[in-house]
């Protein structure tokens, strides 16, 4: 049984071999670039799992990669790749907020420390409204080091001060969807450069060639294979889709009111009794519970609604349930409707801002819903139910339309934006050593 570091502590095995490169790995990084990533926790949620996947892609792909949390590792819900330092804080309890994290000064204080001790080129931070985003930027601006942020979050809903200056002091600022980087373009008063790059698939949504990747395999699994230029994301890299084995609908997310799983059970109770033999579970936990259980009571839905809580064979149920409904109020990165479109599922989505309606055509690969409207997502699922046909019609479509998500895509979008900063950055400094001698 191995024994936690110290808070605080680099989290590196230093008894293991020396990172090798890939067999067929390309980057456009050169050199040994050190690229801290931040993020206010690693517990359950969307912001979270992007952060640590996103780390974990570009340490396979042999860069030098550092995720960097306030929060301690006992919170931990997703594990990095072995290859990713993971020094914690410890200096805020989730969930994380402004007020959680103190004095902002100690924060900074701490933050900039840790980029100096790490030598850290590039700092990437995930800006959420907690106010983390800003207390890490302003650091490694004083140290001169380019920031990428990460728009996690809606500008329409997030708290506006701590969010926008996040944003507004980063470099580039990095959106998940066109939408948002409209959104965030319209905010933002000083422009920085904004790029598009879409969350990748999760590790357990895809499938090695030769099965020594599992879908449903841990955050740990075999670093990624690089593709070169050009080259497509193979078909047979998705996860396998079997048989479906239970007349289910299944939704995933945490029970909070922006995932509207009300609007789900409400719109699932208008045709339970027309499809009796079908049930409606969701995957997640949150404050949202109570209230939730007590609509279903209210909708007399009784067996047909199960609750079960987070679990990492999530993908597992992904390939059972016959239909995946994203009921959300608004998204940022959709992470549950990338993987069930992954996984083949038949997928039926509220068209909220931000998200859904850049993953699915209409009839093509899911079904898109008027935002908010129970009455037409309960048609949908209805039609869904009694039509095996376009389950499996739509199923065999959803893996192309999420092929831009496949992480050797996204892995490459990463690769020319950190090599442009950090190329920018070390010409700045020999320009600077050169002054200096002169």
């Amino acid at each position: 049984m191995q024994h936690p570091l110290p808070e605080g502590r680099l989290h590196r095995d230093p008894h293991r071999s020396p990172r090798l490169p890939q067999a067929g790995a390309q980057s456009t990084l050169e050199g040994n670039v050190r690229i801290a990533f931040v993020v206010s926790s690693l517990t359950l949620g969307g912001v979270q799992r992007t952060a640590c996947e996103t780390a974990s892609y570009l340490a396979g792909y042999g860069r030098d990669v550092t995720l960097i949390t306030p929060t301690s590792r006992e919170h931990d819900f997703f594990t990095p790749h072995p290859e990713v330092l993971r020094p914690a804080l410890g200096i805020a309890e989730p969930p994380v907020g402004p007020r959680g994290l103190g004095n902002l000064r100690t924060v900074q204080r701490t933050l900039r420390a840790r980029y100096s001790e790490l030598g850290v080129d590039c700092v990437v931070v995930f800006a959420d409204g907690t106010g983390l985003g800003a207390a890490a930027v302003t650091p490694a601006r004083r140290a001169r080091i380019p920031v990428v942020a990460v728009a996690a979050g809606d500008p329409a809903t997030e708290p506006r001060g701590a969010y926008l200056k996040a944003l507004q002091r980063a470099e580039v600022i990095v959106a998940p969807t066109v939408q948002t980087a409209t959104a965030v373009g319209r905010a933002v008063t000083r422009s920085p450069r904004v790029e598009v790059i879409p969350p990748p698939l999760p590790r357990h949504s895809l499938s090695s060639d030769d099965g020594s990747q599992p879908a449903g395999a841990p955050l740990t699994a075999r670093p990624l294979r690089a593709a070169g230029p050009g080259v497509s994301a193979p078909a047979q890299r998705y996860s396998s889709t079997p048989p479906r084995t239970a007349n289910r609908v299944l939704a995933v997310g945490s029970l909070r009111p922006h995932n509207g799983f009300d609007l789900l059970l409400r719109a699932f109770g208008r045709i339970r009794t027309e499809f009796p033999d079908w049930s409606l579970r969701i995957v997640g936990h949150g404050p949202e519970q109570p209230a939730l259980e007590a609509l279903g009571e209210k909708l007399r839905l009784g067996r047909a609604l199960e609750f079960i809580p987070p679990t990492d064979t999530v993908a597992t149920q992904y390939r059972e349930a016959e239909i995946f409904a994203l009921p959300s109020r608004s998204e940022v990165f959709a992470l549950p409707l990338l993987e069930a479109m992954a996984a083949g599922s038949a997928v039926a989505a509220f068209d909220c801002p931000t998200g859904p309606r850049e993953i699915i055509g209409h009839r093509s690969s899911g079904i898109l819903v008027p935002a908010g409207k129970t009455e037409i997502f309960a048609e949908e699922l209805g039609e869904l139910m009694m039509t095996p046909r376009l389950r499996r019609h739509l199923g065999r479509r959803a893996p192309e339309a999420v092929a831009g998500h496949h992480p050797e895509r996204v892995m490459r979008g990463w690769e020319r934006l950190l090599h442009r900063l950090t190329s920018k950055a070390a010409r700045r400094a020999g320009r600077g050593a050169g002054t200096s001698r002169s």
